[in-house]
């Protein structure tokens, strides 16, 4: 595996395959590049939400977006780790009035 020559750091080139991040993955790099801990907590908090409304669901197959949402969960929690002792849990909110 090896980053593409001269290309975007993100995108890997695999056995003659580009794999580029999911969506999901390119918020969660630009979050902990901004060191936005607090968004990165809330779109972990929703994506919570979402899944125990999911796992709560009967009448339907919800697999796939149970899947969907537990792997954006894990690279909402990678990010987080990523920020781990530089950003404080409690960032004070700026007021921009």
């Amino acid at each position: 595996m090896q980053l593409e020559p001269g290309g975007d750091r993100r995108v890997l080139w695999l056995w003659g395959t580009y794999l580029m991040p999911s969506a999901i993955e390119t918020i969660v790099a630009v979050y902990v590049e901004h060191k936005n801990r607090m968004a990165l907590d809330e779109m972990l908090r929703h994506r919570q939400r979402l899944l125990a409304d999911l796992k709560n669901r009967t009448g339907f197959d919800v697999s796939l977006p149970i899947r969907n949402v537990s792997e954006d969960i894990a690279a909402i929690e990678a990010g987080l780790v990523q920020l781990r002792g530089e950003v404080p849990a409690t960032a004070p909110r700026v007021d921009w009035s």
